[in-house]
């Protein structure tokens, strides 16, 4: 398995803005989901900033999940 593209790291912080509830988004560095999908990214790339991916949730969830 190749390790995911920053597209691919992309398209989940949109997808997971989308449907997380509401409160989950509003406080991704807590959620257990994108703590799931930080940790599947950063066994991929040690250098992957977890807080970072769920900042970029959090802030996708407040723009519509765009």
């Amino acid at each position: 398995m190749s390790a995911p593209s920053k597209q691919h790291m992309e398209w989940v912080a949109s997808y997971l803005a989308r449907n997380l509830a509401p409160e989950e988004a509003r406080d991704a560095e807590r959620s257990i989901t994108v703590q799931a999908f930080a940790d599947f990214f950063a066994a991929f790339n040690p250098r992957f900033d977890k807080m970072r991916f769920a900042e970029a949730v959090r802030t996708r969830s407040q723009d519509g999940g765009a």
